[in-house]
């Protein structure tokens, strides 16, 4: 999550005064699902 904020991947979204959520996914290395996820209002 810390990545999305630092990059700010989330600015050209919050342009059109939406709610904007920002979703962090780990991925397992061997199963290869998912592990942890994480959602934030932007």
């Amino acid at each position: 999550m810390q990545q999305i904020k630092d990059k700010q991947y989330f600015l050209p979204f919050q342009l059109d005064a939406k709610i904007t959520y920002m979703v962090g996914i780990n991925f397992g290395k061997e199963e290869r699902t998912i592990e942890n996820y994480l959602i934030e209002q932007a």
